[in-house]
């Protein structure tokens, strides 16, 4: 999730890294300004999955049994005065290990990428105001 801080202070994104057999988290709206963090299972399904999948949705409130060791991914809160200093900021890359040699054998090369649209939504835009 991504908010303009109060003040004009800049902004923050809330954003997780290293997501390897882990739940997902979610941030959900508690009703009174605040946010709560979850885990993927506990949320409710979105419109989407409803859509799709209907009569599929009791099998997402299930976590999934892990064996071994248990390994979680950073949660991380990012602030940047801008939001240029957010979208390039290496935290997240550098958070991560090194990309897997046999499906990226020329490591983090990004030729042949540029900018434009995307074919999802990765961040939420808020705005939160600080109580009066």
């Amino acid at each position: 999730m991504t908010f303009k801080l109060a003040g004009g202070a800049g902004y923050a994104s809330i954003t997780e890294s290293v997501l390897s057999n882990y739940a997902g988290m979610v941030l959900q709206a508690d009703g009174s300004r605040m946010f709560r963090e979850r885990l993927g299972h506990s949320a409710p399904p979105s419109h989407p999955f409803v859509l799709r999948y209907a009569g599929q949705e009791a099998r997402l409130a299930i976590p999934a049994a892990i064996a071994g060791p248990i390994t979680t991914p950073w949660r991380v809160v990012m602030a940047g005065r801008d939001l240029n200093a957010l979208v390039n900021s290496d935290l997240i890359t550098n958070l991560a290990p090194p990309p897997d040699k046999q499906l990226f054998r020329r490591g983090c090369i990004r030729n042949g990428s540029s900018p434009g649209a995307a074919s999802g939504v990765f961040s939420m835009a808020a705005t939160i105001r600080s109580k009066e």
